[in-house]
């Protein structure tokens, strides 16, 4: 599978998760953005984003989600999160996250779910680019209508200008 057009970004500050993720999106094609600090990260650009909560208050955390969400609404999120609750779970699909996965981590579930999420990132993507560019053809096309009424009609002037010229002499 190669998803060379997804970028990830991935948040933890447990190394060894980051490196099995990174391999998992390497092995899938897609990007995997690195940025010293998490305010460096382009977030229009991200497809994907994948945190790890164990570090987070669940206030940042939906706080962040939810800035995050309003460049780019699209966002694919996932969290790896040790808290398996009700009222967690609620809030979790209240703020958009897309995915949540529990630890203790099986890298076999965790693999199928990145891949579901990357190919649903990719197929939104796809779709986005399509109907940006079905909207600028239609834009186009409205464009190229108004310039043949205007070529039209000053078509029309001139021969009225040319008939009372004719008159005229």
């Amino acid at each position: 599978m190669s998803l060379k057009n997804v970028q990830v970004f991935i948040k933890t500050e447990d190394k060894e998760l980051e490196e099995i993720m990174k391999g998992i999106m390497l092995e899938m094609g897609a990007k995997v953005v690195e940025v010293n600090d998490i305010s460096e990260v382009d977030f229009r650009k991200i497809d994907v984003l994948i945190l790890d909560t164990r570090e987070i208050s669940d206030e940042w955390l939906f706080e962040f989600i939810n800035e995050v969400k309003k460049v780019n609404q699209r966002l694919k999120v996932m969290i790896v999160t040790c808290k398996n609750n009700i009222k967690s779970s609620i809030l979790v699909m209240k703020v958009g996250i897309t995915e949540e996965i529990f630890f203790p981590i099986e890298v076999k579930q965790l693999k199928n779910r990145l891949k579901s999420l990357l190919k649903s990132a990719e197929k939104e993507k796809k779709e986005g680019f399509f109907s940006n560019l079905q909207k600028s053809l239609r834009a186009l096309n409205f464009v190229d209508r108004r310039k043949l009424v205007r070529t039209k009609e000053k078509r029309k002037e001139t021969l009225k200008k040319v008939e009372k010229n004719e008159k005229e002499n």
